[in-house]
């Protein structure tokens, strides 16, 4: 377990999304210098995924049987921060915040490898750049710093983009790549 700095998007560098190693579902928020957060997938009690950094923890925890939401938790007090809210071949990705925020996840293009993050008011809070058959290196992501300023939900909305493109991989079949 890493130790972990506190996110600042307005000191932080240029930010990049790592994987640990290929046999492990571990990815890494960091700059050049610092690093801030990972995701992990544990597989137990319900719990899809766990985002940890150096302020809290959080827990994703699937829906109903046949819902597509999922649910966001702050792992200490076990209250619901957010819900990410995805449509039949995750078309359409929205995340809504406890404060009544709401953003959506969107590909500018059919044919890019960026996906953003926007909301009406705030505009483009974040740009993310995967690679197109995986995330085996290291994947961009763009903060908007000029729109945005909470920076528990900007990194909520971080690996929520990640857990969107392992899902990707995962409903294509592709499950030993992820």
């Amino acid at each position: 377990m890493e130790t972990f700095s506190q996110f600042d998007q307005q000191r932080a560098g240029s930010l990049i999304i790592e994987r640990e190693n290929r046999f492990k579902p571990l990815f890494i928020l960091r700059d050049e210098l610092q690093t801030y957060a990972e995701m992990n997938y544990p597989g137990n009690g319900g719990c899809i995924s766990s985002i940890t950094s150096a302020q809290r923890t959080w827990k994703i925890h699937a829906g109903q049987r046949f819902s597509l939401n999922l649910y966001i938790h702050d792992a200490a007090s076990n209250v619901q921060v957010a819900v990410l809210k995805t449509s039949f071949w995750m078309a359409r990705i929205s995340i809504h915040f406890a404060n009544g925020e709401v953003f959506k996840f969107r590909r500018p293009t059919i044919f890019t490898r960026s996906q953003r993050w926007y909301n009406n008011q705030y505009g483009t809070v974040l740009t993310t750049e995967f690679r197109q058959f995986g995330m085996k290196k290291r994947s961009k992501l763009t903060p908007n710093i000029s729109n945005y300023k909470n920076d528990d939900n900007l990194l909520l909305m971080i690996f929520a983009a990640v857990h969107m493109v392992v899902m990707r991989k995962v409903y294509a079949g592709v499950v030993g790549d992820i």
